[in-house]
Parts: structure tokens; sequence; C-alpha cells
């Protein structure tokens, strides 16, 4: 998809696919347009695992589907393909 000039207002973008978009640095956010969060913080572990910060879809689909995924990352729809840190670098 070409998101050149693409504005959006108040869309919820927690469970928005952003892989093979281009121009996604052209697309303008008004108004509430948040993204998903980290699942909280593990403070059994110092310092804690994870920053607060806000995520896109596919890195928590990514991160839901390691061996090692601590829980609170929501998983893909099954047949959504594989999206990894290559496909999530351009992004």
């Amino acid at each position: 998809m070409d998101a050149a000039h693409l504005v959006l207002a108040d869309v919820d973008l927690s469970e928005c696919p952003f892989t093979g978009a281009v121009h996604l640095d052209q697309v303008r956010l008004e108004g509430a347009c948040p993204f998903d969060k980290v699942p909280p913080a593990h403070w059994r572990r110092w310092p804690p695992r994870f920053t607060q910060r806000r995520t896109l879809a596919e890195e928590h689909h990514w991160r839901a589907s390691r061996t090692t995924a601590a829980q609170g990352w929501n998983a893909a729809v099954p047949g959504a393909g594989h999206i990894g840190p290559a496909q999530l670098a351009p992004v």
C-alpha cells in the first residue's frame, strides 16, 4: 500500500499491520491514534525486561511467536504469515 499523504484521525492502530506499506513517513496522525503497549514489566528480574513504549502489531506477533516469549504479547491471527525483524526494519 502506498501511504503517501494518508491522514488518519482517531483510529486505533494497536492491531494495524504496517508491513508492506511504503511512504509511511508521509502519514499524518491526528487526534487519538493509539498504538499497542508492551506487556507489564516483570519485576522478578532486575532491571525490568521491558521499557514502557508503544509498539507495532507486528512486533507483538513476532515476540509472541518466540519460544521464550513473555506473557502479554498478542499472537497473530493463524495464517497471517511470518513477520520478523528483517521485515520490520523498513517499517
